[in-house]
């Protein structure tokens, strides 16, 4: 499953994952991780790495529905974070291995 996500507007406690297709299954306490970059087009190479942790699935607006939407739990507390690791190097495009 592949959307884009977000922070909810006045909520960055509640991020929402878009875009979503009637035929995506998406449930609570799922996982949502970066995909890394998938496209073969050189000029859309994803800015992250694969597999980094985003947040855990709390819930689902309109499950099953072309216009279903997941709300997440971030996995990390931005307002708290005293130290962070920056990625320089992209490996393969930030394909999976």
């Amino acid at each position: 499953v592949r959307g884009p996500v977000h922070a909810a507007v006045g909520n960055p406690d509640d991020l929402i994952m878009s875009e979503l297709k009637r035929r995506d299954i998406v449930r609570p306490r799922q996982f949502v991780v970066t995909a890394g970059t998938i496209s073969s087009d050189t000029q859309l190479l994803s800015p992250f790495p694969p597999g980094i942790v985003v947040g855990t699935v709390t819930s689902v607006d309109d499950a099953g529905q072309d216009t279903q939407r997941a709300h997440l739990r971030p996995a990390a507390d931005l307002g708290r974070l005293e130290y962070v690791q920056v990625l320089t190097k992209v490996v393969n495009g930030n394909r999976a291995q």
